[in-house]
């Protein structure tokens, strides 16, 4: 079994619907390829995040106006078959689970989001920036957005949000190190932020961390489009931290995300990545553009 194949069946792998036999294959290439063998992971990391997320329910009022919607939108409805179709839809028991189904397709895009894995092949930084929903490198002006834009989807009022910077410090692997061992923000999303929290605000604080840093003079577009390829293969991250600055004398953007422990002992985002990037190689090639990694784990 090749990768493509296994990809293909993790899904189904993960809750237990395949047949022993197709179970075994797989079982077989997660233990010889280190790539699928994370995939899996953490297909099975956002299936418990999942979990925890409530159905949304339709009130009284709200299903009164879908069904005098569809009474003014589709008048051709009213006759022959379609007339059973038209009935059916304005039944209270039908548009009583509406809001379930929503739930029910938001949490199948986000597991979609984990299947499609990482890019194989040489991308542009212009298609990355495509996939965070910006037209490519740089963002319009924070200035001419409204703070509507960061509203949707917002952690409750106090709690952390992304810490971005634009420094002339130099780091090298042990000072990087050591910043992050004591960085607050890390600590405070620990303490804060589980793994749902990193589902529904993964976006919003990208885009929040985005426009704080393009006002700093740095690329937003640019931040964006390394954190879509950062979570290509792991979307269950919240991004903590931002800091334009110097690696080792080159320039570098450094980009921390929060994570769940990769040993499932907690669903609280106890974990560090931080990717030190080259934005001249990303635009390049994505690839080849990771000067140098870390990972923590915050003592509980």
């Amino acid at each position: 079994m090749n990768c493509r194949q296994a990809r293909k069946a993790l899904i189904e792998y993960n809750d237990g619907s395949l047949v022993p036999e197709d179970s075994v294959r797989i079982d077989e290439h997660l233990a010889s390829c280190p790539g699928c063998a994370a995939m899996a992971e953490q297909i099975n990391l956002s299936g418990a995040a999942l979990s925890s997320l409530q159905p949304v329910l339709m009130s009284d009022a709200a299903a009164s106006r879908v069904r005098a919607s569809i009474r003014a939108e589709a008048p051709s409805m009213r006759t022959g078959r379609s007339a059973a179709v038209f009935g059916f839809l304005q039944r209270p028991a039908t548009l009583a689970v509406a809001g379930a189904v929503a739930a029910i397709l938001v949490a199948v895009a986000v597991v979609v989001g984990v299947y499609t894995g990482p890019p194989e092949e040489t991308t542009t930084v212009s298609e990355y920036s495509k996939e965070a929903g910006t037209s490519g490198p740089g963002m319009s002006n924070p200035a001419s957005m409204s703070e509507d834009a960061l509203a949707p989807g917002m952690a409750r009022v106090g709690l952390p949000t992304p810490e971005v910077k634009v420094s002339n410090t130099d780091y090298n692997g042990e000072s990087l190190r050591a910043m992050f061992e004591d960085l607050d923000v890390k600590k405070q999303y620990s303490a804060n932020y589980s793994m749902g929290d990193a589902v529904q605000l993964r976006g919003n604080y990208t885009d929040r961390a985005a426009l704080e840093f393009q006002a700093m003079g740095g690329d937003g577009g640019m931040y964006e489009a390394m954190v879509s390829y950062i979570t290509s293969s792991e979307p269950v991250m919240l991004p903590c931290y931002l800091e334009k600055a110097l690696f080792t004398g080159q320039s570098a953007y450094i980009i921390g995300l929060a994570a769940p422990s990769r040993s499932g002992d907690s669903k609280n985002l106890n974990r560090v990545e931080v990717w030190v990037m080259s934005p001249e190689k990303f635009t390049a090639n994505p690839n080849t553009s990771i000067l140098y990694f870390i990972e923590q784990r915050e003592t509980q």
